[in-house]
């Protein structure tokens, strides 16, 4: 008799087609393309074909740009993998929004009309520079998160729409961003379709090559 696996749960690979709608005071843009996203990899790939054609690739700090075969440049800044929403969704983080394993501590949790309602504070030594974090849940899944920053001001938040179940794996296909920046707002609407999971195919772009320096 042979061994018997189960993989149901073992989620380690995402992708699907992704538009993104951004709206400001000054100006709005459209971006459409495809993602691809394996935890084990740990690179993010967006392949763009709108408004032009080019490849972003997130690993670790640094964030690539290809167009065509040809990089176009880098740029090091703050780790885009770990709190996208499809590593806390392999991981199975959504609903904490990744703050569980961070240097946020759950402070109060609250039941509102079947919505339950968790405030998250930073660690002392992060205060001057991060505020509380409310986040809801409902139905066991990520509604929404209020982001604030140390004065106790709204500076963004985050809605998730529209679930989906893909191989047992719960995914928002809309997600709706809200910026704020004194008396300046700013409105992100991303929508994603045709998600996948643990495809084993499209290897070129789950590993997109990097190059070595």
């Amino acid at each position: 008799m042979l061994p018997k696996f189960s993989f149901g749960q073992h989620f380690f690979r995402i992708e699907g087609d992704i538009t993104i709608k951004e709206k400001g005071d000054l100006q709005s843009q459209l971006t459409i393309g495809k993602f691809y996203y394996d935890k084990n990899i740990g690179k993010l790939v967006y392949n763009l074909n709108f408004p032009e054609k080019q490849t972003l690739v997130s690993r670790d700090t640094v964030l690539y740009v290809f167009s065509g075969d040809s990089l176009v440049n880098r740029t090091k800044g703050f780790d885009m993998t770990k709190f996208s929403i499809f590593n806390l969704s392999l991981e199975n983080q959504l609903n904490n929004y990744g703050l569980e394993k961070s240097f946020y501590n759950i402070e109060k949790v609250e039941n509102e009309g079947g919505m339950v309602i968790s405030t998250w504070a930073p660690g002392k030594t992060q205060q001057k520079h991060f505020g509380n974090v409310i986040i809801s849940v409902k139905d066991n899944r990520l509604y929404g998160i209020v982001f604030m920053n140390p004065a106790g001001e709204v500076v963004g938040k985050q809605f998730f729409e529209d679930y989906t179940v893909v191989n047992g794996l719960a995914f928002p296909k809309q997600m709706v961003k809200f910026a704020y920046m004194g008396d300046k707002k700013s409105t992100q609407v991303t929508t994603f379709d045709n998600i996948k999971v643990n495809n084993l195919n499209e290897k070129y772009y789950y590993d997109y090559p990097l190059p070595a320096h």
